[in-house]
């Protein structure tokens, strides 16, 4: 059945010399695949071994009976029990070595049989192999492949067809493709997006460089490079940018991949500069990377996002609830987890010999997710045993379904009653006037807080504190109002930390920043103060 199909697919998928009517094609049209997609430059088959072994068995009566195993490996015959020794055919007359490939970027290893462009070479090599017995009972991972390219979408598509030969017998067959762009920016469309990621990395490395000059400030006024990660909000940027430099890291990997800058190109194939087959692998794998990373990232920002609704009392109430549930649902998806976990070893007990769908415990984990999310049929699995399937399904149910979602739904209504309850306290104090500013004047009075700091950093260094223009006289004094009142003690305090160790008032930012050392007073504060008052000078 194996070889029959290879058979099979040699004649009918991959050589397409002739028309349908018989009528052979021209050389620009051979080896088209469903009309479009032409070979690039033939197939390879891969097998990877497991090594042959005596049976672990302590009864010599069954060493007599069955004397050799086969170990197990995984990973796609990568770890475990692996062969890599050369082995021969059964006329014993070819050996077959296991090699590593270089394919620009990545290696491959494995027992490799190459096949070109001729329809009678590879035939003639297809039967040697079946003569052989290329695939006996050594064998433990299998894949053919090969790559073809479409002119009409400039896109490369690469096609796996993989068998697991797993040593219980059992025979895994597997299919995956995915295509990839002939170049990462084509056409007009391809140059706009270009120059918008351009646009993009421009502006992520000035956030990266103010986040980390932030970072280091608030690092230096608490003498503690950890003391900011207490914060959520800190906590929360500087995830977003970890996500976000991987991603760009990720980026430059794939524009400047070895394999599509690396390409000979003929009339009738597409070949590595180093004579091997198109493998693109490690750069699929980088592409997915890449949309998970970004993914996070755009996830972390959204939140990010979120978070600036606590500006305002009346939309916060969603982010400080997530914040409030947060460590209680983690504790809770951790019980969870491990609930999962015993129904899917359950599940591969009960019915891993009858569905193929609970074979393995991976696969008995993904599909008890599968069941949270869709719902098996009861009535499915009770009709390859229904005492199992209640033992299975009425317990997971119950708890995964009624008991969960009540769970969760009472930690958010907890949250929720908490968030009320400061509020109502915060309500009842001295905040209450700040609590309850419009958002429209807390937006304007924000977007003057940055303008007047971002002046500032562009001027501190030309600038010195004159004291005695912070309130001159009883003139001064009175049009001070109640918001400023609070003011009047922290610039006693200035006043003490500043001017009772010189006997003058004008100093320089770096005298302030000198005496506050030693105190509880942070630089950003000072300079509101100042700011607020008009205390500064030029030089």
């Amino acid at each position: 059945m194996f070889w029959s199909w290879h058979e099979f697919f040699i004649k009918s998928l991959i050589y397409v010399e002739n028309y349908e009517n018989g009528m052979p094609r021209a050389s620009p049209r051979r080896n088209m695949i469903l009309q479009h997609n032409k070979l690039t430059s033939g197939f390879r088959m891969t097998q990877r071994r497991a090594k042959l072994e005596t049976c672990p068995f302590a009864d010599k009566k069954y060493l007599i009976f069955a004397p050799s195993c086969a170990g197990r490996t995984y990973s796609e015959g990568l770890a475990g029990s692996v062969d890599e020794s050369p082995f021969l055919g059964a006329a014993n007359k070819t050996e077959f070595v296991y090699q590593s490939i270089d394919t620009l970027g990545s290696k491959e290893v494995g027992y490799f049989q190459m096949f070109g462009l001729d329809m009678q070479a590879s035939e003639s090599q297809l039967k040697l192999l079946k003569q052989e017995r290329w695939i006996n009972q050594g064998t433990s991972w299998y894949r053919l492949d090969f790559v073809v390219y479409n002119p009409n979408v400039a896109l490369y598509c690469k096609i796996n067809m993989k068998i697991i030969f797993d040593n219980t017998g059992l025979f895994i067959p597997s299919y995956d493709s995915y295509t990839l762009p002939a170049k990462v920016y084509n056409g007009s469309r391809g140059q706009a997006r270009m120059g918008a990621e351009l646009a993009f990395l421009v502006v992520a490395f000035l956030y990266l460089l103010d986040r980390g000059w932030y970072y280091l400030s608030l690092a230096k006024e608490h003498r503690n490079f950890l003391q900011p990660l207490q914060s959520t909000g800190m906590l929360l940027s500087l995830t977003q940018l970890l996500f976000l430099l991987v991603s760009v890291f990720l980026w430059i990997a794939i524009i400047s991949d070895g394999v599509r800058n690396n390409l000979v190109f003929s009339s009738t194939s597409i070949t590595l500069s180093n004579g091997q087959l198109i493998d693109f692998d490690h750069v699929h794998e980088m592409y997915r990377a890449y949309n998970i990373f970004s993914g996070l990232h755009f996830l972390s920002a959204s939140l990010k996002l979120l978070s600036f609704s606590r500006i305002n009392l009346s939309t916060s109430v969603l982010f400080d609830v997530m914040l409030q549930s947060m460590g209680t649902l983690a504790q809770y998806i951790v019980l969870m987890l491990f609930l999962v976990i015993g129904f899917a070893e359950m599940s591969m007990i009960l019915f891993g010999t009858s569905l193929q769908q609970f074979s393995t415990f991976g696969a008995s984990f993904v599909n008890m997710f599968e069941m949270i999310r869709s719902g098996w049929s009861i009535f499915e699995l009770m009709g390859v045993n229904p005492y199992s399937a209640l033992v299975l399904c009425l317990p997971f149910l119950i708890i995964m379904f009624y008991m969960s979602f009540n769970i969760i739904v009472w930690l958010l209504l907890k949250s929720l009653e908490q968030v009320n309850k400061s509020r109502h306290e915060m309500q009842l104090s001295d905040l209450a006037e700040f609590a309850n500013l419009p958002l429209s004047s807390q937006a304007k009075r924000g977007a003057e807080a940055v303008y007047i700091r971002t002046m500032r950093r562009m001027r501190r260094r030309n600038r010195q504190l004159a004291l005695g223009r912070m309130f001159s006289d009883d003139e001064e004094a009175r049009r001070l109002t109640r918001y400023d009142l609070s003011d009047l003690d922290q610039i006693f305090l200035l006043l003490d930390l500043v001017k009772g160790e010189k006997e003058r008032d004008v100093f320089s930012f770096a005298e302030i920043m000198a005496a506050l050392r030693s105190r509880d007073v942070t630089a950003l504060w000072m300079e509101a103060l100042v700011d607020k008052y008009h205390g500064w000078v030029e030089e």
